[in-house]
């Protein structure tokens, strides 16, 4: 079945990636992000010497996450005749697949009286976020795969560790145990490169600090552990900052400025982008809160809060960045909290509705989801399109 389902994900994510494969970020603008990325990818596949001076001097931030272009950069030239746009894409379609498979085994495994496993997938592959800026060239989703990717590997562990310790309370000693730090060794290459991808890479400390206070692992037994995995996560930063020295793409400092946190225009713009984010979905969120409350729905997993949190926090930094710069919220931030909407989306129609019902009412949730993500791209792409909402902003 497993199969079947990663080769229903691939095609999904497939016919998804049709409307924006190979496409730059904002194609009406005339210099966009997409540029960056190009450059670097060129840069990267030995076809320009050096990156461009004037891209780095006002975009540094995105020459510090490398991993996409350089991945993007050999492909599109070793392999795809220098066609670099193509290559982001398909390196952003495979993420999306090994989001949407591994979050379908994090149902699976978390959630086992799901049925529709596989359908809050489908709606991750499917949503306007994921098909307006996932395929082309942009670094959110191979982000968030890896960040999604590490949470689940360092949870796994936490929860074997555990389980041996107190299964064998008088035999098993983790620090003994060679598979522990064969793990922690993966799980330091991996949040290294993570760190090459997005800021998302941070998804993981806030995550840790969660399940630590969750599960209680600032005791003596376990407060080795943490403090050893904290430390390997920090160790693992250094190659990164090494390349942000050689290539200087240190984030820019920022002016404080609280009136501008606090403007009431850009806070509706960023709640617009939150609704256009998860559509239809708002329609089921809403009375699912009051189900939750009656204790009608089961209650959210301790790993889909702690990612959650950790989302938020990012969510919070974008805004907090964005908004001092004085530049448009990213809509694809908002979407990293898409495991617990697409959770609780499936819980409350499986509560709600019974067989044959039930299929039907997912068919048409379907239907109207991938119908108004289909319009926001097509709109996005026009000469009035949903991801410049903030020049409203300007006009005000």
């Amino acid at each position: 079945m497993k199969i079947k389902i990663l080769i229903l994900f691939t095609l999904v994510a497939f016919f998804s990636s049709l409307l924006r494969f190979g496409n730059r970020e904002n194609n009406l603008a005339v210099l966009s992000d997409s540029d960056y990325y190009l450059d670097m990818a060129q840069v990267f596949a030995g076809q320009k010497e050096e990156f461009n001076h004037q891209f780095l001097e006002s975009a540094a931030h995105h020459y510090n996450r490398p991993l996409l272009p350089f991945c993007a950069g050999l492909l599109g030239h070793y392999v795809m005749n220098d066609n670099y746009s193509a290559a982001f894409s398909i390196l952003n379609i495979l993420s999306a697949i090994f989001i949407a498979y591994l979050f379908f085994v994090i149902v699976i495994v978390l959630y086992p009286k799901i049925n529709y496993s596989w359908f809050p997938s489908l709606l991750f592959l499917t949503a306007f976020p994921q098909m307006d800026f996932g395929y082309h060239i942009l670094t959110e989703t191979i982000g968030l795969a890896f960040a999604f990717g590490t949470c689940y590997l360092l949870y796994n562990l936490i929860c074997q560790i555990e389980k041996r310790v107190f299964e064998n309370r008088q035999s098993y000693f983790y620090y003994k145990d060679w598979r522990v730090y064969l793990n922690i060794f993966l799980l330091f290459i991996i949040q290294g490169l993570s760190y090459f991808t997005r800021e998302t890479a941070f998804f993981l400390f806030i995550f840790l600090i969660y399940i630590t206070v969750k599960r209680k692992l600032y005791h003596w037994k376990f407060l080795p552990l943490v403090v050893i995995l904290f430390s390997v996560f920090i160790v693992a930063k250094i190659p990164h900052l090494i390349y942000s020295q050689i290539n200087n793409t240190n984030m820019p400092k920022l002016p404080f400025d609280l009136l501008a946190l606090i403007n009431p225009v850009y806070i509706l713009d960023t709640v617009i982008k939150l609704g256009l984010a998860f559509n239809i979905s708002w329609l089921i969120i809403v009375p699912a809160i009051y189900y939750l409350k009656k204790g009608k729905l089961t209650n959210v997993h301790e790993f889909i809060v702690g990612w959650t949190l950790a989302a938020l926090c990012y969510i919070a930094a974008g805004y907090l960045h964005n908004t001092l710069l004085n530049i448009g919220y990213p809509l694809r931030m908002l979407f990293s909290l898409f495991p617990l909407f697409y959770l609780v989306v499936i819980e409350y129609f499986e509560k709600k509705y019974n067989h044959p019902k039930l299929g039907y009412m997912l068919a048409l949730f379907f239907i109207l989801h991938v119908g108004i993500s289909v319009l926001g791209v097509l709109l996005d792409s026009g000469t009035v399109a949903v991801h410049t909402i903030f020049d409203f902003y300007n006009v005000l």
